[in-house]
Protein backbone atom coordinates (compact mmCIF):
# COMPACT_ATOMS: atom_id res chain seq x y z
CA UNK A 1 0.00 0.00 0.00
CA UNK A 2 2.79 2.67 0.69
CA UNK A 3 4.64 1.85 -2.71
CA UNK A 4 1.74 2.71 -4.20
CA UNK A 5 1.01 5.51 -2.41
CA UNK A 6 4.44 6.78 -3.11
CA UNK A 7 4.70 5.75 -6.79
CA UNK A 8 1.05 8.25 -6.78
CA UNK A 9 2.33 10.86 -5.07
CA UNK A 10 5.91 10.89 -6.27
CA UNK A 11 4.60 10.36 -9.86
CA UNK A 12 6.52 7.07 -10.94
CA UNK A 13 5.45 3.60 -12.32
CA UNK A 14 7.05 0.64 -12.61
CA UNK A 15 9.42 1.48 -15.61
CA UNK A 16 10.28 4.17 -13.83
CA UNK A 17 11.64 2.81 -10.66
CA UNK A 18 13.36 -0.18 -13.03
CA UNK A 19 14.98 2.64 -14.65
CA UNK A 20 16.34 4.24 -11.53
CA UNK A 21 17.05 1.03 -10.22
CA UNK A 22 19.94 0.63 -13.04
CA UNK A 23 20.89 4.40 -11.82
CA UNK A 24 19.09 5.94 -15.03
CA UNK A 25 15.90 8.64 -15.98
CA UNK A 26 12.85 7.27 -17.94
CA UNK A 27 11.81 8.43 -21.00
CA UNK A 28 8.70 9.28 -19.09
CA UNK A 29 10.97 11.18 -16.18
CA UNK A 30 13.11 12.88 -19.07
CA UNK A 31 9.65 14.19 -20.59
CA UNK A 32 8.60 15.08 -17.39
CA UNK A 33 11.99 17.30 -16.16
CA UNK A 34 11.83 18.97 -19.97
CA UNK A 35 8.10 19.72 -19.20
CA UNK A 36 9.61 21.18 -15.94
CA UNK A 37 12.25 22.85 -17.91
CA UNK A 38 9.48 24.57 -19.80
CA UNK A 39 7.15 25.51 -16.84
CA UNK A 40 10.31 27.12 -14.87
CA UNK A 41 11.19 29.12 -18.25
CA UNK A 42 7.92 30.42 -19.36
CA UNK A 43 6.97 31.66 -15.87
CA UNK A 44 9.75 33.23 -15.20
CA UNK A 45 10.11 34.75 -18.46
CA UNK A 46 6.71 36.01 -18.30
CA UNK A 47 7.65 37.39 -14.80
CA UNK A 48 11.33 38.75 -16.03
CA UNK A 49 8.87 40.84 -19.22
CA UNK A 50 6.55 41.99 -16.88
CA UNK A 51 8.72 43.69 -15.14
CA UNK A 52 10.70 44.82 -17.70
CA UNK A 53 7.48 46.81 -18.95
CA UNK A 54 6.96 48.07 -15.09
CA UNK A 55 10.77 49.45 -15.54
CA UNK A 56 10.06 50.98 -19.07
CA UNK A 57 7.16 52.33 -17.70
CA UNK A 58 9.07 53.91 -14.79
CA UNK A 59 11.61 55.47 -16.66
CA UNK A 60 8.96 57.31 -18.91
CA UNK A 61 7.78 59.56 -15.93
CA UNK A 62 9.98 62.43 -14.31
CA UNK A 63 13.29 61.37 -12.57
CA UNK A 64 12.57 61.45 -8.86
CA UNK A 65 13.60 59.85 -6.02
CA UNK A 66 10.57 57.94 -5.14
CA UNK A 67 11.00 56.55 -9.78
CA UNK A 68 14.61 55.85 -8.81
CA UNK A 69 14.07 53.72 -5.98
CA UNK A 70 10.93 52.38 -8.11
CA UNK A 71 13.63 51.61 -11.20
CA UNK A 72 16.23 50.02 -8.65
CA UNK A 73 14.25 47.99 -6.84
CA UNK A 74 12.40 46.42 -10.09
CA UNK A 75 15.83 46.16 -11.59
CA UNK A 76 16.68 44.34 -8.15
CA UNK A 77 13.69 41.63 -8.63
CA UNK A 78 14.68 41.21 -12.34
CA UNK A 79 18.06 40.19 -11.43
CA UNK A 80 16.72 37.87 -9.14
CA UNK A 81 14.18 36.12 -11.36
CA UNK A 82 16.47 36.26 -13.90
CA UNK A 83 18.91 34.71 -11.83
CA UNK A 84 16.53 32.33 -10.83
CA UNK A 85 14.73 30.70 -13.69
CA UNK A 86 18.29 30.31 -15.31
CA UNK A 87 19.59 28.04 -12.16
CA UNK A 88 16.30 26.31 -12.31
CA UNK A 89 16.27 25.65 -15.83
CA UNK A 90 19.96 24.68 -15.43
CA UNK A 91 19.98 22.17 -12.75
CA UNK A 92 17.29 20.23 -14.88
CA UNK A 93 19.08 20.64 -17.57
CA UNK A 94 22.15 19.00 -16.37
CA UNK A 95 20.14 16.46 -15.37
CA UNK A 96 18.02 15.65 -18.19
CA UNK A 97 21.74 15.63 -20.32
CA UNK A 98 23.26 13.19 -17.59
CA UNK A 99 20.18 11.12 -17.40
CA UNK A 100 21.94 9.84 -14.29
CA UNK A 101 20.03 8.99 -11.49
CA UNK A 102 21.82 8.31 -8.00
CA UNK A 103 20.15 6.52 -4.43
CA UNK A 104 19.94 7.04 -1.03
CA UNK A 105 19.32 4.48 1.63
CA UNK A 106 18.16 5.58 5.08
CA UNK A 107 15.37 6.25 7.75
CA UNK A 108 13.15 8.95 6.61
CA UNK A 109 13.05 12.41 8.54
CA UNK A 110 10.68 14.28 6.94
CA UNK A 111 10.37 18.04 8.57
CA UNK A 112 8.66 21.58 7.82
CA UNK A 113 11.24 24.29 7.44
CA UNK A 114 10.46 27.85 7.71
CA UNK A 115 12.00 30.72 5.89
CA UNK A 116 13.09 33.58 7.36
CA UNK A 117 10.37 35.47 5.47
CA UNK A 118 7.69 33.07 7.09
CA UNK A 119 6.87 30.81 3.92
CA UNK A 120 7.38 26.87 4.93
CA UNK A 121 8.65 24.45 2.69
CA UNK A 122 8.46 20.52 3.12
CA UNK A 123 11.70 18.62 3.08
CA UNK A 124 12.62 15.07 3.84
CA UNK A 125 16.36 13.87 4.94
CA UNK A 126 17.61 10.43 4.35
CA UNK A 127 21.18 10.27 5.83
CA UNK A 128 23.08 13.26 5.63
CA UNK A 129 21.28 14.31 1.87
CA UNK A 130 18.01 16.94 2.46
CA UNK A 131 15.61 16.86 -0.40
CA UNK A 132 12.62 19.61 -1.15
CA UNK A 133 9.30 17.74 -1.33
CA UNK A 134 5.63 18.38 -1.91
CA UNK A 135 3.41 18.54 1.04
CA UNK A 136 1.40 15.14 -0.05
CA UNK A 137 4.85 13.67 -0.65
CA UNK A 138 5.55 14.61 3.46
CA UNK A 139 2.56 12.75 4.81
CA UNK A 140 3.54 9.65 2.53
CA UNK A 141 7.13 9.00 3.88
CA UNK A 142 6.63 7.75 7.68
CA UNK A 143 9.43 9.30 9.92
CA UNK A 144 11.65 6.18 11.00
CA UNK A 145 10.94 4.26 8.56
CA UNK A 146 14.04 3.19 5.92
CA UNK A 147 13.06 3.89 2.29
CA UNK A 148 15.40 4.14 -0.84
CA UNK A 149 14.85 7.22 -2.75
CA UNK A 150 16.16 7.93 -6.05
CA UNK A 151 17.04 11.57 -7.03
CA UNK A 152 18.36 13.61 -9.90
CA UNK A 153 22.00 14.47 -8.47
CA UNK A 154 22.33 18.40 -9.95
CA UNK A 155 18.52 19.29 -8.80
CA UNK A 156 18.33 17.07 -5.85
CA UNK A 157 14.41 15.72 -7.54
CA UNK A 158 13.60 12.79 -5.99
CA UNK A 159 12.32 10.55 -8.97
CA UNK A 160 11.00 7.32 -7.31
CA UNK A 161 11.61 6.07 -3.75
CA UNK A 162 10.46 2.32 -2.47
CA UNK A 163 10.09 1.61 1.47
CA UNK A 164 12.26 -0.96 2.90
CA UNK A 165 10.84 -1.56 5.93
CA UNK A 166 8.17 -0.27 8.50
CA UNK A 167 9.81 0.78 11.75
CA UNK A 168 6.13 1.05 13.24
CA UNK A 169 5.11 -3.06 13.00
CA UNK A 170 8.27 -3.57 14.74
CA UNK A 171 6.84 -2.08 18.09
Amino acid sequence: MKKSALSRILNFTEDDLMANQRGQLSEGQRSHLRSQMVLWGSGGGLMFVIMGIAFIGLLTVQLDLLSLIGMAVVFVLMLVFGAGTWFEISERWFDLRKGVVLSATGAAEPYIRTRIHGNEYYALKIGVLEFKISSPAYYVFDPGNRYQVFYTPTAKAIVSAIQLDDASSEE
